[in-house]
Order: structure tokens, then C-alpha cells, then sequence
């Protein structure tokens, strides 16, 4: 019997207008960020390049999470969309 390896998730999706990045906002950070999920254009026509944009965004989302989760009083939903969008 084989082993099934599933792939790291991408976050990438294609619209008619290009790749997309999309990524759910974890259950217990729902209220504090204040949206269901981060959605940006990557801005890239591309496939690789859309990927590999896609993991820094995630990376830095992720990264933000705990610290959000550390410091729950001191973020906003406004703050965090603003260091989001300035990645």
C-alpha cells in the first residue's frame, strides 16, 4: 500500500481577471479581524510567479495570526487589514 501526499495548499485561484489569493481567517480570529477571509489579486499573469507570491502573503498572514492570538486587545480589524495590504 502507497502513501497519498497531499500538497501544501497554494491559496492561488484563477478569475477571468487573473490569479487570486484567498485564505479563511481561522475560526477563533473571526471577530477580531473582522472578515471571514483575506482576498487580493497577486497581480500576476503567470502561474509560478502567482504561486510563489502567494506563499510570502500566506506566510506573513500566518504570522500575523499568532500574533494577533498573543495580543488579542491590541489589534483592530482596520490595523490588520492595513498590515495585510502593505505586504
Amino acid at each position: 500500500m502507497g502513501f497519498v501526499v497531499s500538497a501544501a495548499p497554494t491559496y492561488v485561484y484563477q478569475s477571468p481577471s487573473g490569479y487570486i489569493f484567498r485564505l479563511r481567517v481561522p475560526r477563533d480570529l473571526k471577530q477580531v479581524v473582522g472578515k471571514v477571509e483575506f482576498r487580493y489579486s497577486l497581480r500576476a499573469g503567470a502561474l509560478r510567479l502567482a504561486k510563489y507570491r502567494a506563499r510570502y502573503v500566506a506566510s506573513y498572514i500566518q504570522q500575523l495570526f499568532q500574533n494577533v492570538r498573543r495580543n488579542m486587545s491590541e489589534f483592530t480589524p482596520e490595523k490588520i487589514t492595513e498590515l495585510v495590504k502593505d505586504q
